[in-house]
């Protein structure tokens, strides 16, 4: 059944008020009253429905049923991605979105080749809109946040307040990320963080100061992984082995 996010929705009623929602669903998929589908509020809750009235400005329709949330990781993962070129970042976010991240954290790295400036709000909406897409394609029923871009001082600040965050390192060969999370704390755990570089890598002054403030550093494979393979890779061993 086709999935839609509803600006409102209660256990009687749901309100699609987006312009591209509603589009889709009149012009693209022609539904009409009486077609049933299901809407999501985006805080977790999905439930079905069925169309009662279709306007230019909204779609309302009758709740028949609040749907089990089968669709989110029970421990909330945070995924700190040093900045990359041309448009990686767009396929870390939908591949991310799809995999059950709660938090996808952008990050200004010495090696970073690109440079948001001015960019930013722009960047940050067209992120917002590809995990929108994702959300309702892979049936999650929560958004996860894309965050403003964090200076390395500002993740040194996170990694300092939340002990569970892993970084990534190509050149890491004393500890694999499995065996770290073979660890009762890790597996108990309700939130968790993985840090990934751009295409040039993390400095080793960068890792340095972060593994200081309370990062572990750790190996997700025997090759060398691509920023935005790294990412995906990382983040899929952490939600198959919390999960």
């Amino acid at each position: 059944m086709d999935r839609f996010f509803a600006s409102r929705v209660d256990r009687i009623e749901g309100v699609i008020s987006c312009k591209d929602e509603i589009a889709h669903i009149t012009k693209t998929l022609r539904m009409k009253i009486g077609d049933k589908i299901e809407v999501i509020d985006g805080k977790g809750k999905a439930y079905s429905g069925e169309i009662y009235s279709i306007q230019k400005e909204d779609i309302l329709l009758r709740i028949n049923a609040e749907l089990q949330n089968d669709g989110e990781l029970s421990t909330e993962i945070t995924v700190y991605q040093g900045i990359p070129k041309s448009q990686k970042m767009d396929l870390i976010v939908q591949k991310l979105t799809e995999i059950g991240v709660s938090r996808i954290v952008p990050v200004k790295m010495e090696r970073c080749v690109k440079q948001i400036g001015e960019k930013e709000d722009k960047l940050l909406a067209r992120w917002e809109r590809i995990a929108f897409e994702a959300v309702k394609q892979s049936k999650r029923t929560r958004l996860p946040k894309i965050e403003h871009p964090l200076t390395l001082k500002q993740l040194i600040e996170e990694i300092r307040k939340n002990p569970r965050i892993l970084l990534c390192h190509e050149n890491e060969n004393k500890k694999e990320l499995k065996q770290v999370l073979q660890d009762d704390s890790w597996r108990s755990a309700k939130r968790v963080g993985i840090i990934v570089g751009p295409e040039g890598g993390i400095t080793e002054q960068e890792k340095g100061e972060m593994v200081e403030a309370g990062a572990i550093s750790v190996s997700i494979a025997k090759s060398i992984l691509r920023a935005e393979t790294a990412a995906i890779v990382g983040a899929t061993i952490l939600a198959y082995e919390l999960e």
